[in-house]
């Protein structure tokens, strides 16, 4: 069932110096008088305060049907502005220019984007769909399991260490028991499905650990999908409930999960929990109660800056030991070097490039996302790709 919702956030950060990233998280959100009328908003969520980049008109968004390229600073949704449901699209605004594209596609709600192979992926009629956000090419998982099934779209989120999606399914809604089902992004094959009486919300991945957070009301947790095992990590005093539609999100840079409830006084808040000492760092009042948080991106110094773009192929990716990297065009005599970075651009490896093909060891960096660049002499971006460490089985 469509529903106009109130507001709808992704978001990624800006980069103030070298190393240092804003804390700036990115939205659609709708005013409080103006209901049918959305704006691309800009949120600082450690002080709370906000501003309006792009006005953006009437716009209808199917539930929990938008996600964020935080590498190329794109936010992907699907619906319609303007027009009625029979004109639904996917969109993607680019965050830089502050412009608007959209395609006529197949699509659904619960979307979760795919870094490692630049595709959107959403459930829909009982089936796992993918799109590829270059060709446009549409793919069809059939999921049998998902059959007369509803998938809650609060609970998804996208593994880049091992290339899965993770939701929650159930038959009916408020009926148990739920189960979490943990599917491969590339073939559709549902690798776990685990059932369970409890179902943590706002599922977030820490790329440098592994570690997959979510909260069962008040009850910050760390979860393995696999087998339903869930560790109490901290407790928001005061909670009361979810925000309807909201999303908690993850800044990987900060470790922080920023958790939006309802208090027992039924005052909308933010809790900003430090997940490395597990205390929160501050709750505060909501300060505009039309905007929503709905999730977070990221990205390091330089990965978004203008480049003279080379076509980069890496295999395998992911990798767990040693891979392969191919340039094109690649022009003899020109003074290149390989740099791997990681998501705070601090340079783990380097290595010249001599050949077309070239090759690097990822033994010795831990599990995580990293950034491959191309830089020649002159310290000027060639071309940049993103590679994923996974430890070995």
């Amino acid at each position: 069932m469509k529903r106009k919702l109130l507001a709808l956030f992704s978001s990624l950060f800006f980069t103030l110096g070298v190393y240092a990233q804003s804390p700036y998280i990115y939205g659609l959100s709708h005013g409080q008088h103006e209901y049918y009328y959305t704006k691309l908003v800009r949120f600082n969520y450690l002080n709370g305060q906000s501003d309006t980049l792009l006005d953006i008109g009437d716009m209808d968004i199917e539930p929990f049907a938008s996600c964020m390229d935080s590498y190329h600073n794109k936010f992907i949704f699907y619906g319609h502005i303007g027009g009625t449901s029979s004109d639904n699209k996917f969109y993607i605004i680019d965050i830089n220019k502050l412009s608007i594209e959209s395609f006529t596609s197949y699509g659904g709600n619960k979307i979760e984007y795919n870094p490692i192979n630049n595709s959107v992926v959403f459930e829909q009629d009982s089936a796992f769909w993918s799109i590829d956000l270059t060709s446009r090419k549409l793919t069809c998982f059939p999921l049998h399991y998902f059959a007369s099934a509803i998938v809650d779209g609060k609970v998804r989120t996208f593994n880049p260490l091992d290339s899965t999606y993770i939701f929650t399914e159930y038959s009916y809604p408020g009926h148990s028991p739920h189960a979490i089902l943990v599917i491969n992004s590339i073939t559709g094959e549902v690798k776990s499905i685990y059932t369970t009486n409890q179902i943590p919300m706002d599922l977030a991945v820490d790329y440098g650990s592994g570690k997959i957070f979510g909260h069962i009301n008040e009850q910050i947790v760390q979860v393995d999908p696999f087998n339903g095992l869930f560790i109490n990590l901290y407790s928001i005093p005061d909670y009361y409930s979810s925000l309807n539609e909201q999303m908690s999100v993850y800044d990987q840079t900060r470790k922080k999960y920023i958790v939006p409830f309802y208090t027992n006084s039924y005052k909308a808040k933010l809790a900003v929990i430090d997940m490395i000492t597990l205390k929160a760092d501050t709750i505060y009042n909501q300060p505009n109660m039309w905007m929503n948080l709905h999730q977070i991106g990221y990205y390091p110094a330089g990965i978004n800056d203008q480049y003279e773009s080379r076509k980069i192929v890496i295999n395998p990716n992911p990798v767990s030991d040693y891979f392969k990297i191919t340039l094109s065009p690649f022009i003899n005599g020109e003074k290149l070097k390989l740099c791997l970075f990681d998501m705070m651009e601090r340079k783990l490896l380097e290595t010249d490039i001599t050949s077309e093909e070239s090759s690097m060891s990822a033994l010795d960096i831990p599990s995580g996302l990293y950034i491959l660049m191309i830089i020649n002499e002159n310290g000027s971006i060639k071309g940049k790709e993103k590679i994923i460490k996974v430890n070995a089985n």
